[in-house]
């Protein structure tokens, strides 16, 4: 049995009863993930497993690191079976596909800041260029988007066949 548990941290400094108190806001990133993760391993506390993960190597530390993690690194971690890895994973994509909905409210294409603020969270991590193709109505309203290219080159090259091929994919939707 573990003797240093987080019920044995004081009150206040346990996740949980943390975020009861003082709302999420007040949590560190490790602390929030703690509290997502629910348990740690045999001998580690959900906090100390939050903390090992968000102090993995590679790129980025911290939730940055944590968003480019693969599952296979993840797996690594003693304590993230595969269930955990692709939870983690989700946190991730649900993160951005929230920071997408509240964007999309202020979408407008005649305002390139507007377009750089709906695509910018979606896009900022990926490590190579990505085309995607905008399917909009006669009111520029968005009605859909297709990844037409990924490529590591400086300037990717799409055939103007495909963006066509992808333009009609969508046409049913415009009557």
């Amino acid at each position: 049995m573990r003797k240093n548990g987080l019920r044995n941290l004081p009150t206040m400094e346990q996740p949980y009863e943390k975020c009861l108190e003082n709302g999420p806001e007040s949590l560190s990133d490790a602390e929030l993930l703690a509290v997502i993760l629910r348990c740690g391993a045999r001998g580690k506390t959900s906090l100390e497993l939050a903390r090992e993960i968000l102090s993995l190597p590679g790129k980025e530390e911290g939730l940055l690191g944590l968003y480019h993690c693969t599952r296979q690194e993840l797996l690594q971690i003693r304590g993230v079976g595969e269930v955990k890895a692709i939870q983690l994973q989700c946190i991730g994509e649900l993160s951005k596909r929230m920071a997408a909905a509240g964007a999309r409210k202020g979408l407008c294409f005649h305002d390139p800041a507007s377009i750089a603020d709906y695509y910018m969270d979606r896009l900022r991590h990926e490590d190579q260029e990505v085309l995607l193709c905008m399917m909009l109505d006669t009111k520029n309203q968005l009605l859909g988007e297709k990844e037409t290219a990924s490529v590591g080159m400086p300037t990717p090259v799409v055939k103007l066949l495909t963006i066509c091929r992808e333009e009609r994919d969508f046409r049913p939707l415009l009557f």
